[in-house]
């Protein structure tokens, strides 16, 4: 079996890129896949500025020419037996439909070269929304822009939400890394979700994360150490985390902050007080493999994060013998951890006195903490081994390539391409440029012209409902859109 994942970050292990858990998860994946003796084409096409940014700056000597695409370069890394390819163009602007166009163009020439059984990729940003295969496509569920942007409550660019849906409707199947992103991307995505294969939960590599009793390493109660390990940004919670921290300081000025990840920690120092900021220690972006020795050095790991879909770094944290203390809201928490016996989930962020007092509390109770770092390690030993993840994940890749003609045949694969082809014609052609004042007078005349009948929308299919409530919010849209036009016209004159 030959595996190609088409992704927008990747994880390479000596170099310093800011790769989020997404990108760790799949650098994890192809050493798992490449040691059991499958063969593994990386393909990344980076779409977060730090990511490029650092590929740019680290990777010169690995750059050539795309011969593939004008203009675009190909940084390739040779990774723990693994070719990574990067695939950029710096001054392209990402999330529209020239980079898409330029994704597929670059897949649909790489396939004929080098054909494989089975393309693996993530919802994130729609970046294969003009990708038609002729290989079985699944998709991972990890946690896309439109989910994201939802649940914090943050304005969505209905481009990127239209790309994401359309990745959707061409995956032959979709495997959620917990329930929560399954649930999120169903009610967010205004997704069908009738190809799911199962949720496949995360794992991590238990001899390489092997447990550390907490008792033997320090029982010194005068250094008690909390780290933080992620991006330093609002979405992670990170500017609670530090309110936090104040009140632990001021309840126990022995315990320390260990801050590490991405991001710029001086927009938030300020939140922290005098005191508790000399208690703080920011280590920055730090290779993957560090990680393990400075989950081995804290007695308690924290993340008061908005989003997450099944966090490595809890994982990981569990498995070393670490509780994690965690804000319960984030429902992927609830799946992983089991309050008061392997961990901590705290379900009000706005009572942080409260849960300053519950990690203050357990802090000065080494028993209380080895205990829980014991129950932890065997929740991950059970469910989230790297063993139970590669035969779940081989068994859905199996699935699928076995079934591969009968999902394509389907009706339900049918009724998906006729939906994406409205959504395309209806939504891409018209009301996008339309946003964009791009042949404007023209792109209403086509829009007049456009009929519904004409695409068998008086069939009574199965998805009309969907797309009568879809064609009105469109029409208020695009109202919106005529009255911004005329008025911008008026007061130009």
């Amino acid at each position: 079996m030959k595996i190609c994942f088409v992704l927008i970050e990747y994880n390479l292990s000596n170099m310093p890129t800011n790769s989020s858990g997404v990108g760790i998860f799949y650098s994890n994946l192809t050493k798992l896949l490449k040691s059991k003796g499958y063969e593994v084409d990386v393909l990344v096409f980076p779409t977060y500025y730090m990511v490029i940014r650092d590929i740019i700056k680290y990777g010169e000597e690995f750059k050539q020419p795309s011969n593939i695409l004008d203009n675009w370069d190909e940084y390739i890394f040779y990774d723990n037996d693994i070719y990574v390819r990067y695939i950029l163009n710096e001054h392209e602007s990402h999330f529209c439909s020239n980079y898409y166009k330029a994704v597929n163009q670059y897949l649909s020439q790489w396939l004929r070269d080098y054909p494989v059984d089975i393309i693996e990729a993530t919802e994130g940003g729609g970046y294969l929304q003009y990708c038609e295969f002729n290989f079985p496509l699944v998709v991972r569920l990890h946690n896309g822009y439109t989910v994201m942007n939802e649940i914090l409550s943050q304005q969505i660019d209905d481009t990127i939400k239209l790309a994401e849906n359309i990745v959707l409707m061409n995956a032959d199947s979709i495997a959620p890394v917990s329930k929560h992103i399954l649930d999120a991307t169903i009610l967010y995505n205004n997704w069908f979700a009738d190809n799911v294969y199962k949720i496949i939960y995360n794992g991590v590599d238990t001899q390489a994360l092997p447990y550390q009793n907490i008792a033997n390493i320090d029982n010194n109660l005068n250094s008690k150490k909390i780290s933080y390990i992620g991006s330093i940004t609002f979405d992670k919670g990170i500017d609670k985390l530090l309110k936090w921290f104040n009140i632990v300081n001021r309840q126990d000025a022995n315990i320390e902050l260990i801050l590490v990840g991405r991001g710029n920690f001086n927009e938030f120092s300020s939140l922290l007080t005098k005191q508790a900021y000399k208690k703080v220690t920011y280590l920055g972006s730090v290779s993957h493999t560090e990680i393990p020795s400075l989950i081995e050095d804290s007695h308690l790991i924290v993340s008061f994060s908005h989003i997450e879909a099944c966090p490595l770094i809890v994982l990981e944290s569990m498995s070393v013998g670490r509780p994690v203390m965690a804000f319960s809201e984030c429902k992927s928490f609830q799946e992983i951890i089991e309050h008061d016996v392997d961990g901590i989930l705290w379900d009000d962020l706005n009572n942080i006195e409260g849960a300053a007092k519950e990690a203050v509390r357990l802090l000065n109770n080494p028993k209380k903490i080895e205990f829980m770092g014991f129950s932890a390690r065997q929740k991950i030993e059970k469910k989230f081994n790297n063993n139970r993840f590669i035969d779940e994940t081989l068994a859905w890749y199996s699935d699928v390539i076995n079934n591969f003609q009968i999902i394509r045949e389907s009706n339900q694969y049918k009724v998906k391409q006729y939906y994406k082809s409205l959504l395309i014609d209806t939504y891409h052609t018209n009301y996008i440029y339309i946003r964009k004042d791009i042949g404007f007078i023209k792109q209403i005349h086509t829009s007049i012209k456009y009929s519904l009948k004409d695409k068998g929308f008086n069939k009574g299919n199965i998805i009309s409902i969907k797309l009568i409530r879809w064609l009105i919010k469109e029409m208020f849209i695009f109202i919106k859109s005529l009255f911004s036009f005329f008025r911008k016209k008026g007061a130009k004159k």
